[in-house]
This record gives structure tokens, C-alpha cells and sequence, in this order.
């Protein structure tokens, strides 16, 4: 029975391994941190790490599919099973079992056997030692340590002392915490002290801002540089209004306007359209991103280049382009347009099996042959059936079932 525990500590896991099984997930339509990821790779041996490699290279099996769920089909489990662990929060309850784990510190008792020494019989007191010549003893010889018989020692030592507290063991990927005490002097750390609101309206201020503004390119990201180093009004955190006060103030509200919509722009440009992938290549969340197209008043140029690459993909003439994305479903509803491609390109498909791949023995042979006609690549085109569930319906008009309707 597979058990759910690490075999190595998370940051032993090797850089291309995490990421590999991370862009697996991804593709998954299941990102995960690289902790998550990490955190699922423990659980294997670094034997198993060529397995994981292969398994990411290949298309994913379940979607979404979380590191935890992929490790599992990696270690062998049905894919039925894992969907319903996945479907279940089964994962989340694996992960936070093995962070109380990694926090929980296991104490071995072992018994040891003290075995105490027969007591002797009670011997007198030992005498003064007298002078060799027998002469009263001098003040250097009374003042000299004095050796006990040998007998005294055994009994002394003997006596059984208080054990002390056995240090407790660690599990392997552990490490032990030293309490030791904070830091003083120069080592130190205190915390910056912010700047007044005030002096971002000084003149003297503009050329830092100028820089500032050069560097981040867009407003989230130059309030981020400023809060580190001013606070806003009446002592509270920065705020983007606060900033805009600050830029209009300057007189470089146009400049901020022209970089924004310069960066935004090719960014759209550069990922087909994709406001998620943009809003990750510049470092924004979803809002951040929303905020700053609805500053700069670039709403409809942002559209204009989105309904580019729609009409790309929804254009007849590029049939490698939409077999291409057949089946990333992300991308599709991010342009909102997948409910229309995929019954556009299921309904050709259909028409173009129907026409060249009557009379084909295997759906294999029917492939290659439609492929060759039109001028694309097999492997291609056998990805999008199966990615568009059209394998089973094709497969069976070929073996002699009702043929499919366009």
C-alpha cells in the first residue's frame, strides 16, 4: 500500500524536476507554487525523478491536475482514483498531513539498564595522616588535597545521579532549531523609517520620480517603489490616489500615460491577446492589470489587438494555427470565443473526414490521408481529434457506424 510520506527534504528536489512537473500542472489548468510543488516531489526518491520528467513531457491525463494528484499517477495509481481524490480535497488533507509532520519532533525513549553496586561494609573514619618522621603536620601538608581510599570512591561513585533529559531525535529531513538569543549592535535589523507624504511634492523630488517612473514603467509598480520608502497621509500606507496626487503634481501624468500604454500594448501583442499572460509577464494580478487599461483610457486598443488574434483563430484559412490551439481551453475563454471555435473546428473537421476519409480501414490511415490534403501534420491533427472528443465518433463511422454530422 502506498503510503504518503517524504523521502527527501523539499528544497533536495532538483530545479529542472520541480520545474518541469510545474509547467505539467499548468498545462493542467492546476498552477501551483513551487513550494506546492516541491512539497509533492518529496514524497518520491530521487530515483523516481526520471519518471516525473517523462510524465510532464507528455500531454496531461486529467485536468486540472494539482503536483499531489500528478505524483500519484506517477507512483502507478488509476486515473479514476486520482480524479476522485483530486475531486474530493483529498491533496490539500495529504499536504497539510505532512506539514504537522515536518513540525512535530518524534522522542525515542530508550530504556537503559543502571545496575547499582552491593554496598560494602561501613568502614571507620579514615584517619589523620601522620608525618613520615612522626612530627606534627606542617601548614603546606594540611592545606594539600587529600586522597580518599579506594573504597570510598567506589561507594561515591556508585550512588546513582539524576539522568539527564535525553535530547530528542530528529526524523531525517529535519533540522534542529537553535533558541539562541537576538542579535544586538550592528547586527540588528530595524526597519527603515518612511519619509512624510509631504516631501514627494518637493522639487527637489522630480528627478527621483523621473527614475523611478523610468524603471517601473506603469503605476502599480511605482507604487510599490514608493511605499517602500513614503508613507501616504496622516501616517497610513501609500495608496494608488496618493501616487497619481504625486505624478500630476510633477507634471508627468502624460509620460506615465505613453509608457503604460506602450508596455500594455506589446505585451498583448507578444502573448496573442491573453490578458492573464500579461498581467503574469509584468508582474500584476488580474485587478492591478484592469486598473491600469482603465487609467491610461486604452480599452479599445487593447481590443482592437484581442479581435486580431480572434479573427485569427476563428479564420477557415489557418488551419494549423486553430489545430494548433484545439484544446487550450484557458486561452479560448480568456478571448471568449471558446464555445465558437470548438464547434467551428469540430463541424470542419467532420467535413474534411467525411470527403477525403471515406473508405479508410483504421482512423490512423484517415488522418495521414486528410492531413496530406489540406497541409498539415498528422501528429497535429490526431492531437486536436482527441483533445476535441472527436476520436470516438470517427472511429466508429470508419467501422461501419452512421457517419458524423458536420
Amino acid at each position: 500500500m502506498l503510503t504518503w510520506e517524504r523521502r527527501r527534504r523539499p528544497d533536495e528536489v532538483p530545479t529542472p524536476v520541480a520545474v518541469a512537473l510545474s509547467d505539467h500542472c499548468r498545462r493542467a489548468r492546476s498552477p501551483a507554487t513551487a513550494a506546492e510543488v516541491r512539497d509533492a516531489l518529496s514524497v518520491l526518491s530521487a530515483e523516481d525523478d526520471f519518471r516525473v520528467t517523462l510524465a510532464a513531457e507528455a500531454e496531461p491525463e486529467l485536468s486540472p491536475l494539482s503536483p499531489f494528484a500528478a505524483v500519484d499517477l506517477v507512483r502507478g495509481v488509476e486515473p479514476q482514483l486520482v480524479r476522485k481524490r483530486q475531486d474530493s480535497g483529498y491533496y490539500d488533507l495529504v499536504r497539510n498531513h505532512l506539514s504537522l509532520r515536518d513540525e512535530k519532533v518524534v522522542e525515542v525513549q530508550v530504556p537503559v539498564r543502571v545496575e547499582r553496586p552491593v554496598p560494602g561494609p561501613v568502614s571507620s573514619a579514615p584517619q589523620a595522616p601522620a608525618s613520615r618522621t612522626g612530627k606534627a603536620l606542617s601548614v603546606q601538608e594540611r592545606i594539600a588535597p587529600k586522597k580518599r581510599p579506594a573504597r570510598q570512591v567506589a561507594e561515591t561513585d556508585g550512588v546513582e545521579q539524576p539522568a539527564a533529559p535525553a535530547e530528542p531525535q530528529l526524523l531525517p529531513f529535519q533540522e534542529r532549531k537553535l533558541n539562541l538569543p537576538r542579535p544586538r549592535g550592528r547586527f540588528t535589523r530595524v526597519g527603515a523609517t518612511r519619509a512624510k507624504f509631504d516631501t514627494l511634492f518637493h522639487t527637489s523630488f522630480k528627478p527621483e520620480l523621473v527614475a523611478l517612473l523610468e524603471q517601473a514603467q506603469n503605476r502599480v509598480q511605482l507604487l510599490r517603489a514608493l511605499a517602500e520608502s513614503h508613507s501616504g497621509r496622516r501616517g497610513l500606507d501609500l495608496s494608488a490616489g496618493n501616487v497619481m496626487e504625486v505624478v500630476e503634481h510633477h507634471g508627468l501624468v502624460e509620460a506615465l500615460v505613453t509608457s503604460e500604454r506602450t508596455l500594455v500594448l506589446a505585451a498583448f501583442a507578444a502573448h496573442r491577446g491573453a490578458s492573464g499572460r500579461v498581467a503574469k509577464s509584468l508582474g500584476l494580478s488580474g485587478d492591478a492589470l484592469e486598473d491600469i487599461i482603465r487609467g491610461a483610457d486604452m480599452r479599445r486598443e487593447v481590443e482592437k489587438v484581442r479581435e486580431r488574434f480572434r479573427l485569427e483563430l476563428l479564420d477557415g484559412r489557418n488551419l494549423s494555427v486553430r489545430l494548433e490551439h484545439a484544446g487550450r481551453d484557458r486561452y479560448l475563454v480568456d478571448l471568449d470565443i471558446q464555445k465558437r471555435f470548438v464547434r467551428q473546428v469540430s463541424s470542419e473537421l467532420r467535413r474534411m473526414f467525411l470527403e477525403t476519409a471515406a473508405g479508410k480501414e483504421t482512423l490512423e490511415t484517415a488522418t495521414e490521408a486528410v492531413a496530406r490534403k489540406y497541409g498539415t501534420a498528422p501528429d497535429l491533427l490526431g492531437r486536436a481529434l482527441m483533445k476535441l472528443g472527436l476520436t470516438g465518433e470517427l472511429s466508429e463511422w470508419l467501422a461501419g457506424g452512421p457517419p458524423p454530422t458536420p
